[in-house]
């Protein structure tokens, strides 16, 4: 983070303040990444990242008999690559900023700021997951043939599809602090989805919702309901695919220009995907300029707030990680 009276910035104990909440506040309100295997990205800025994937070990289905030397085996490894972007932004400010905790520009545009580094992440990460290639769907088998709302046979398919290709159920999270600390969950699988499926999974006749659970248990955020081994988060980023869908009643289902809104539901396991960005505060630069008369600014009117961090991603494992498409209930339909 830039400071100096050379610039007009804040005082250097006042920025170093400044940006720790800043980073904290943003991982503190992140749900997507929280999920993500994480790579070291000291001095990977820019840099093809590489990640090693611990490939299945051989059954051993012979067993070893009187003195005979057992067979060893080399472990089997792929190498996979994801690219480290950069990305920007800055906020014009046109009076003086003072102090951190009183001056109202500042704290307008910091809300700015942090929003839209939250805001960009999480979509750039929902991007990633559901990108994957296994895909069950509500009707038919490709996109455009899906014309009705998710079944509780749906998330059963999803979810033995997760263990019959052998994937662990999820056990910990990244927590919320700043501190990258791996918080400890039930044993479960999860599930993300726009908001206007919600509804329509909290409604199965299987489904456990949020208000439901038993007494002391932690709900994650954005939780709404469980079923089976499925814990069911709500995002605003995993939007429909407008119109991609088969024709449909309007009146019943959402739906773009006659055709049904096709809503993603990804449902995924252990080490389904692995992001890097945001990983440390030296991730992230924050640069405070004040106004300050000069040359170009002869009345010490303008100044700035830029953010500038890293991200990038993939899917790790594709058996690890499926997507259900399926379309939502109208407003007027869930109120029937």
């Amino acid at each position: 983070m830039a400071y100096g009276d050379n610039f007009g910035e804040h005082p250097y104990v006042v920025g170093v303040d400044y940006k720790a909440d800043f980073f904290e506040d943003i991982r503190r309100r992140l749900v997507i990444p929280r999920f993500a295997n994480t790579t070291d990205l000291e001095q990977r800025k820019g840099d093809i990242v590489d990640v090693t994937k611990l490939l299945d070990p051989s059954l051993v289905t012979r067993p070893a008999e009187g003195i005979e030397e057992d067979e060893g085996e080399e472990i089997q490894t792929e190498h996979l690559q994801f690219v480290l972007r950069r990305y920007n932004r800055w906020f014009p400010t046109y009076r003086h900023v003072v102090k951190t905790a009183e001056d109202d520009v500042l704290k307008m545009t910091r809300k700015a700021a942090r929003k839209q580094i939250r805001y960009s992440m999480e979509n750039l990460g929902a991007n990633i997951i559901r990108g994957g290639n296994s895909v069950f769907h509500a009707d038919g088998t490709v996109t455009g043939s899906v014309a009705t709302t998710v079944r509780s046979g749906m998330i059963k398919v999803a979810e033995r599809y997760l263990m019959n290709n052998e994937v662990e159920e999820i056990t910990e999270m990244q927590s919320s602090s700043a501190n990258y600390e791996m918080m400890p969950l039930d044993s479960c699988f999860i599930g993300m989805c726009d908001g206007d499926i919600a509804a329509d999974i909290a409604n199965l006749s299987d489904a456990i919702k949020v208000e439901n659970y038993a007494s002391g248990a932690e709900k994650l955020p954005g939780e709404f309901a469980k079923v089976g081994k499925v814990r069911f988060l709500s995002t605003s980023f995993l939007p429909p695919t407008l119109g991609g869908g088969a024709s449909v009643d309007a009146n019943d289902y959402k739906a773009t220009g006659g055709k049904a809104d096709v809503y993603p539901i990804i449902i995924f396991g252990q080490d389904a995907f692995e992001f890097g960005g945001l990983q440390g505060e030296s991730d992230l630069e924050i640069n405070v300029h004040n106004a300050k008369v000069d040359s170009a600014d002869k009345h010490g009117n303008k100044g700035f707030i830029s953010w500038q961090s890293w991200f990038g991603g993939m899917i790790r494992e594709q058996k690890a990680i499926t997507r259900l498409e399926c379309v939502a209930k109208t407003d007027a339909k869930l109120g029937a």
